[in-house]
Order: structure tokens, then sequence, then C-alpha cells
């Protein structure tokens, strides 16, 4: 009993340093967007019917990405914010033989759309985990009710702040792990190809696609 009391405190604390992270979490992105109103840098959402009405595929000799065609409109889509860091850092893009060279405020959106789509990516993952453990942490408590007055006294006011769940009137069987459902984020851009070559028209952040 003793070791089970002197691990609630340090529950405690975890759960309080969770809930203030995520309040700063939550105010760093409202401030983030407000922030980017008006740039550039948009941010779409992917679907595999999306991706799927674009006409044709082409190979590429850059690694990580995943280029489609239709008409002279292209699409290039990074694997992975990493990808985009090293197309940067490379200042050119192979698509489907021909070269794609960066500008240098082109190298610096791409960057930019890369650090955001990898910020937001951090954030997600930290709120999802957060969450998850919130919800294990709950159910160690209910499992500790029966325990002295003290520590039950101590766990009735913990779950009062744990019981999100419940009050949306979900069951402990209906609940899934956000670590679960934890969305795909890159970077994509739109060219177009005239007679002169390859023109960026704009740089995406992509939540959600598929890559294959």
């Amino acid at each position: 009993m003793n070791k089970i009391s002197n691990s609630i405190p340090g529950q405690l604390r975890t759960y309080e340093a969770y809930r203030a992270k995520k309040d700063t979490t939550e105010k760093n992105i409202v401030d983030e967007e407000e922030a980017q109103k008006g740039q550039r840098v948009d941010s779409v959402q992917f679907s595999k019917e999306g991706l799927a009405a674009l006409e044709e595929s082409l190979s590429s000799r850059t690694k990580g990405v995943k280029i489609t065609k239709s008409g002279n409109d292209y699409n290039v889509l990074f694997k992975n914010p990493a990808y985009a860091f090293r197309a940067v850092k490379n200042g050119y893009i192979d698509i489907g033989g021909e070269k794609f060279t960066f500008s240098d405020d082109e190298k610096e959106e791409l960057k930019k759309a890369a650090e955001d789509s990898f910020n937001q990516m951090q954030k997600d993952t930290l709120m999802a985990t957060a969450e998850h453990n919130a919800h294990v942490l709950q159910q160690q408590a209910e499992a500790l009710r029966d325990a002295g007055k003290e520590e039950r006294d101590f766990l009735e006011m913990l779950l009062e702040n744990l019981d999100d769940d419940r009050a949306k009137g979900k069951d402990d069987e209906e609940w899934r792990s956000p670590l679960l459902d934890l969305e795909t984020h890159s970077v994509s851009m739109d060219l177009e190809k005239t007679e002169s070559g390859f023109s960026l028209k704009a740089i995406n952040t992509t939540v959600g696609y598929t890559f294959e």
C-alpha cells in the first residue's frame, strides 16, 4: 500500500504537467495560425480520391517524392518533411528526368513549409501521447479507489479532472487511443510546365495523404 500511495503524487505531477503543456500548446497553435494568415504557404487536406484524380505518375531520381501529372500541371509530394529539407539542401528535384532548380526564394518557402509541417507533426504527437497517458492514468486511479481515505480523497479529486470521456458519453470499451489515428504530415508542391520549363505555383503543407 505504501508503494502505491507514494506513486500517487508523482502521477498527479505528471497529469498537471500534461494539462499545463496542453493549454500552452493549444495557445501556440492559435497564435501560429493567426501569424500565418495571408502567407503564401497554404494547408490542404489530401485524400486517396484526390490523388487518384491526377492522371499520370512520373518517375524521379529524387528520393522520397511522389510525382503526379495532369496536363501541364504537376504535383510533387514529399514522403515526409525530411525529404523536403533534403531537396532544399540539394537545390533541385528531378521530375521525370527533367531538373527543376529552386530559386533562393523558393528554397526558403519550401524550407518554411517543411518546418511548419514538422512542428505540427510534433504537436499532434505530443497531444496524442498526453491524451493517451491521461486515460491510462485515469484507469489506474479508478483501480485504486478502494485505498485508504487520504488516498481515496486524492483520487476523487483526480478523477473529477480526468472524466472527460464519460462526460461525452464514451465507455472505456469505445475509447480508442489517439496514437492509433495520428495523421501523416508533409509538404507538396504544385508546378506548371511551360515552354521555358517548370514554374512553381504553390507550396502546401499536407495532412492525411497516402504515400505508396
